[in-house]
């Protein structure tokens, strides 16, 4: 196939699907009518083989660097539950929506430099598709809802779907007040324009990055009783919240779990109750993401240093080969004996303080330097049997 004589050149970070669009546009075609006319259908395009990309190739007059470059932005499937986009695994949910959005600044401009063809101009960016991302950084604009549509098929006519909303777009009505850009937005922005991460998240996946600072930055400003007038400020504080603890490493991030986890001090708060949805994540929906292996494997660390967690018991996917840590409850039920007679025993020893008024539940100490007093306890002679083996009679 030779080149179209009306064609456009890719615009950056644009998508396969936009730039197919703009071409059918070019050529005053629908692009489904479009597809079909060159060889392969709307289906093909939303997920292409080679022999379509061979085809978009020869009739855009595009070079092997171009077509990496617009599949590299646009998303493409791995498996049934997997995408690949800018290099980096996505579950699909990440970057496959009924909602389209975009910043309607940036096809704005796209319009004004081709006013007779506005269709034509206006370019759909890949960044726009990523769940975790919520304003355009270079405009400074919360990304908007465009359009929504459950079949593909529907979704991805772009052309069709733009002519739809262009009037409302030239008029401003979907312009939003300007946000500006945190240190989250930029750090994604430029993770997706080449890879560049100067944080502690260099070694994360961006998909793993993003949907932990996400979660982490929830369970903050919950611990902080922060408010937000909608959802839309609220995720973007989390996000917010989030990176700039993750983003300093490991150790800053324990820290915050430690707060989380001295919040939940009463005697029936587990880890599920202390770190919430962060939890739960980690502990079932990402369950066997290796990519969140270092984010869940610095939780287990905290619980354990809080929790007295069982050996053998099994918490985020880890055991412990022996117990580290008992409670007052859990160690009264090893030896066998109330709570109020080995409380008193492990106060005298220095396990904790007389003073201590954590529940019994919540009131730990280290179960390997205590273990041979827990031990030796059931072996001990109570004041009933003594008296009993030494024939004496109860004190008046």
């Amino acid at each position: 196939m030779k080149p179209l004589a009306l064609r456009p050149e890719p615009i950056h970070r644009e998508t396969l699907h936009s730039f197919v669009s703009r071409m059918a546009a070019m050529n005053r075609v629908d692009t489904v009518d479009f597809c079909v006319d060159m060889g392969f259908s709307m289906k093909k395009l939303i997920d292409p083989n080679e022999e379509v990309l061979n085809i978009i190739a020869a009739i855009g007059g595009l070079d092997v660097k171009s077509v990496s470059t617009l599949r590299a932005w646009t998303a493409e499937k791995s498996d049934d539950v997997r995408m690949i986009f800018r290099g980096e695994e996505f579950v699909s949910r990440a970057l496959k929506n009924p909602r389209v959005r975009g910043c309607p600044i940036c096809l704005q401009e796209d319009a004004e430099t081709d006013p007779e063809r506005p269709l034509a101009a206006m370019a759909m960016r890949g960044e726009w598709q990523l769940r975790e991302m919520s304003v355009c950084v270079r405009h400074k604009h919360p990304l908007v809802t465009l359009w929504e549509r459950k079949k593909p098929v529907e979704r991805f006519n772009i052309g069709a779907r733009l002519f739809d909303v262009l009037k409302d777009l030239q008029d401003g009505k979907f312009d939003l007040t300007q946000t500006q850009p945190t240190a989250y937005d930029l750090w994604l922005d430029q993770r997706l324009e080449n890879g560049h991460d100067p944080t502690c998240l260099v070694d994360n996946s961006l998909y793993a990055a993003t949907t932990f600072c996400r979660l982490l930055g929830t369970e903050m400003l919950r611990l902080r009783n922060e408010k937000h007038p909608n959802d839309f400020t609220y995720m973007r504080a989390a996000q917010r919240t989030g990176f700039d603890i993750a983003s300093k490493g490991n150790d800053a991030v324990s820290d915050a779990y430690k707060e989380l986890a001295a919040d939940a001090s009463s005697a029936g708060d587990l880890p599920n109750k202390a770190f919430g949805d962060l939890y739960r994540s980690l502990a079932r929906a990402h369950r066997n993401d290796r990519a969140f292996d270092g984010f869940r494997h610095v939780l287990w660390d905290r619980i354990i240093l809080v929790w007295p967690v069982a050996a053998n018991e099994e918490i985020l996917g880890f055991t412990l080969p022996e117990r580290k840590l008992h409670c007052l409850l859990s160690a009264a039920q090893e030896a066998g004996v109330g709570e109020k007679f080995l409380d008193q025993l492990l106060v005298e020893a220095g396990a904790y303080p007389a003073d201590d008024t954590r529940p019994a539940s919540r009131k730990t100490f280290d179960a390997v330097r205590y273990a041979k007093l827990i031990a030796e306890i059931p072996k001990l002679v109570g004041p009933i049997a003594m008296r009993e083996a030494m024939g004496a009679t109860q004190a008046v």
